[in-house]
């Protein structure tokens, strides 16, 4: 195994852990997660609070650091680039797709997180939207980390 390979399985093993427990939210909570919050009991409240901090865990490490430590290893360089360029140049390299879905997940991670004013019905449609996309952001990191022995090979178009 070169140093390359190995720099991209550990960078691609460090979410395993995360996506681990936002599998488990996603199988086990769903029931107490999408209740009107009205409705929800304390355990159901504490559900909704760990999946929230479970999908901003893993919004932030694929943004944040998976991603540009990818591109980084894969263009063999240690240049900052920007997020919507990092996007870009991963899509292009086949390990993401639909660079707005992720930009777009990025802006419902903001939303929540930073608790702008938002009426009752607003906060659980937002709830709603995270839960929603968590599936989809579980699925692609997932195939991520399972495609990485083949990303080594990957040319940029």
């Amino acid at each position: 195994m070169t140093s390359r390979q190995a720099r991209l399985g550990d960078i691609v093993d460090s979410i395993g852990g995360p996506l681990a427990r936002l599998d488990r939210s996603l199988r086990e909570d769903g029931a107490s997660i999408i209740k009107p919050e009205h409705r929800q009991s304390g355990h159901d409240m504490l559900a909704t609070d760990a999946f929230l901090q479970r999908f901003q865990q893993v919004t932030d490490l694929a943004l944040r650091k998976l991603f540009p430590r990818l591109l980084a290893v894969l263009e063999e360089s240690d240049v900052r680039h920007p997020f919507g360029t990092v996007l870009d140049r991963l899509d292009g390299y086949g390990i993401v797709s639909d660079v707005s879905w992720w930009i777009g997940l990025n802006e419902i991670r903001n939303r929540l997180i930073h608790e702008y004013a938002m009426s009752p019905d607003d906060r659980a449609a937002e709830i709603k939207l995270a839960w929603d996309a968590a599936f989809r952001l579980r699925d692609d990191l997932t195939r991520i980390r399972n495609d990485r022995a083949s990303a080594v090979g990957l040319r940029h178009d």
